[in-house]
Order: C-alpha cells, then structure tokens, then sequence
C-alpha cells in the first residue's frame, strides 16, 4: 500500500487504502473468477502501479453480471448456499435489474462504515435492542421476489431478520386495510429501525392518521433510500416520527450502503468500504462538484468482486470538509440518467435536489412529479390537499420557471392521484431525454 500512499489525489472520493484495496481484489478475480478470466476480461494492465494503469483496466455493467449469474462471477469452489450469503435482488424492470450475492458480515462492515457520518443514527441503527429491521416500499424495490399482499410474512422476513412489510405495486394506490396491516406488522416485530421509500412512507403516515390510528412508527431510526426523499414527504414523516432519529441514505443491492446524510443535512460517500470513482466525459475522474456517474470496485470482496462497476447513478463530489467533523467526503447523490432535467440554455442537466428545492415544503402539497418529454417542454403534475388550488399552483409554476429560465413551455395541473413507475417507485423527476456524462466524448 506504501506505493498507492504517495500518489497525488485523482479527483475528489480518492482514497489510498480503498484503491490498494480494488487492485487485490482486481488480482483475486483474475485468478477466480470465471467471468475475469475469459478473453476480453484480461485487458488492461498485467501489473496496477498507480491510478493511470487502473483506468486501462476494463468497466462492468448489470448485465455482464446478471448473464453470468451465477457460475460465471462467484469465486471458484464457493457457492450460494455457504452460511452467511445473501443473494439480493435489486429494484427497477428489465435491464436495470441483477441479482447479487454477497457475505452479510461485508455489508454490516460496509454499512457501519456509511453511519460513521451520522452518529446518532448509528447508535439508532446499529445499537437497537432487538437489532432487528423493518423495510416499507413497492415489491420491486424489497429485496423479496414476490413480497406481495398475499405473500406470508415468513417468506417476507429475509435471511437477515428484516420483515418486508405487505405493500402493492403502486403504493400509493395501496387501500386503508392494507396499510393498517403493515402498521400491525411492524408494531409485532418490533424492528429497531425502519427502511422506506419516503414518499410511499408518507402516504402511508399520512392515511393511518386520517383513519384516527397512532401513525408513529414504533422504531429508533428511520431510514430514507430506493428514491430521492422530498421536502414535502419529509415534512409529513416528521410529523408522524415520534422519537426517532430520520435521515436519508444511498443504497445499492449490489453493494449495500454507500451513502448517508449527516445530522447536518449533507450527504457523505463512503470511500473506505469501495474504491469509488465519479467519472466524467471519456471517463476521466470528475472535477468536485462536477456531474458523474459513480463507478464502484468492491474491497475485500471473496465471493463475487466487483471491478469497476458502473453504476448508473450521477453524483457530484467534493473535497471540501463538512463541518459535522465526518471525514467522508461530501456528495449529491442526482439519481439516474432518466431523473434530469436537460432544457435549453442551462450548461448543466438539473437534478431532483434542485427541483425539490424550488418546490419548496408546501403544506398544501401532497406529492408531486415533474417529467421532461421534450427539450423545451416540462409538466408538473401535483396531488393538492386543498380545495383552492390557485395560489399553490401560481407558486409552483413561479419557482420553477425561475428555475428552469424563459425558454421552456412549463404546464401545471392538479390530480387526485400519481402512478408509481413500472418498479413501483414514484420519482419526483423523470426526463426521456438521457444524462449519460460517462458515455460522452470529454471536451477537453
């Protein structure tokens, strides 16, 4: 590791000890793995002495893993049934999905390393008495094949102790006995913390206390992640949060946590557990701040390690210091390529965090979706909870023209109900129009 130490930082997340880390894993799959020794996979350097013969190393995608699953990228002689794997199964349709298997004691490693950025909630999380978890979204995004409404509660309680709690496609189409039953499930299982989709979270808080329930979820911690948590869904889980510690965290099937917001509202990426990347144009390492998609290698990965993985997900990171005292370094996750803005005269894609922040914490909003067809053309779609709707729409369509300049044709309407997308999640930005920074040609 002495020769990684002295090298000069190659953009901002680079870490000497993660990156000596990828290249043992690296040599660990060549030797390995089937996938990484076929033709093809040994490209690139024989020997990694710096960050420049890393680059030269090839990237790899969902689907070189979901092809060679499983045989193809777990070590050679381990298998799925050892003591102690998980095999997970990540959110999203088609293309977008995999299926990972992975140690549990390296994701409770990784995931004890992201909460060093928030204390609080790691005593919450990781301290709970009954160490037990509860998790509350679509079925698509649950880790359970078929964590539907019928299915039994054993066979939505995962290997590691985690209760899925009973949902729908669409969950905020979900009916009032439905939610009831989840609230009944996680007060009989008792989790010490919650994972949720905030805005499914919301919906669910906000009926359980129009039907006269007690909404307060009965856990330590609740943790926000599968899609960006809105203003407007953070406000009414507040409301509904009793003693429990909220924060909002980043989180991959493939790899378990790599992000997490501090108690001051910052989101910090965990460069310890992984050697990660933010690559721009032609794949060169960001510049702080600048838009990237992450790209991941596994570090003491010994069951199916991942090389330079992309992710999908655009990020920017910076070397700043956060004044919270966490060494991790300070990132805005944007989401995936189909959750930016691109509008005309804008030098740079707009992400649901600045979208969120000109819609503001309307107490008379709902939820609301904003969707890009056309370059000069957006919609916000808004569910009210307030019969006149004029100021609140005038205020919506005034904030986001400031945001989006004079050269797009914004539209606004009220509805009594948004659909979730086909993996069930409900986006507050989704564009047809692609934000791929890796997969462009570098300007410079």
């Amino acid at each position: 590791m002495a020769e990684y130490s002295v090298l000069q930082r190659r953009g901002p997340a680079f870490d000497a000890a993660a990156f000596a880390g990828a290249v043992a894993d690296l040599e660990f799959a060549r030797a390995r793995v089937p996938f990484f020794r076929r033709e093809g996979r040994g490209h690139g350097p024989a020997r990694i002495d710096g960050p420049d013969d890393w680059a030269r190393v090839p990237l790899t995608r969902r689907a070189d893993y979901r092809a060679d699953f499983p045989r193809g990228v777990l070590a050679r002689g381990r298998t799925l049934g050892e003591p102690g794997t998980l095999v997970r199964g990540s959110g999203g349709v088609g293309g977008d999905r995999v299926t990972t298997a992975v140690r549990a004691g390296l994701l409770a490693a990784r995931r004890a390393v992201t909460l060093a950025a928030h204390p609080p909630l790691r005593e919450a999380v990781l301290g709970g008495a009954s160490g037990r978890s509860a998790r509350y979204t679509a079925p698509e995004c649950s880790g359970v094949e078929c964590a539907s409404p019928y299915t039994p509660v054993e066979q939505r309680t995962l290997a590691d102790g985690t209760l899925v709690l009973p949902s729908t496609p669409d969950p905020l189409a979900a009916p009032d006995a439905l939610l009831a039953r989840a609230a009944d499930e996680l007060r009989a299982h008792a989790p010490a913390w919650l994972e949720a989709d905030a805005t499914a979270l919301a919906f669910l808080l906000r009926r359980l206390a129009a039907t006269g329930r007690d909404a307060a979820p009965p856990v330590g911690a609740i943790v926000l992640t599968h899609t960006p948590a809105t203003r407007v869904a953070r406000r009414r889980i507040a409301e509904h949060r009793g003693p429990a510690v909220v924060a909002e965290a980043v989180t991959m099937s493939e790899f378990g946590w790599l992000a997490v917001e501090c108690p001051l509202g910052r989101t910090h990426l965990n460069n310890r557990s992984y050697f990660v990347e933010p690559l721009a144009g032609g794949g060169r390492p960001a510049a702080p701040g600048e838009l990237a998609e992450l790209v991941v290698t596994s570090v003491g990965d010994r069951l199916s390690p991942h090389i330079r993985y992309r992710t999908g997900d655009l990020y920017r990171v910076w070397d700043d210091p956060c004044p919270c005292g966490s060494d991790l370094p300070v990132c805005h996750f944007e989401g995936r390529s189909g959750t930016l803005l691109t509008v005309p005269g804008r030098p740079a894609p707009i992400g649901a965090r600045e979208v969120d922040r000109a819609v503001g914490d309307c107490p008379e909003l709902d939820a609301y979706q904003v969707s890009q067809h056309r370059e000069d053309e957006v919609r916000v779609e808004y569910v009210p909870n307030v019969k006149d709707t004029r100021a609140l729409e005038d205020g919506l369509v005034e904030r986001l023209r400031a945001l989006l300049g004079g050269r797009v044709r914004l539209t606004a309407s009220a509805v009594r109900y948004l659909p979730a997308g086909p993996d069930g999640r409900l986006r507050p930005c989704v564009s047809d129009l692609p934000v791929r920074p890796l997969d462009q040609e570098d300007p410079a």
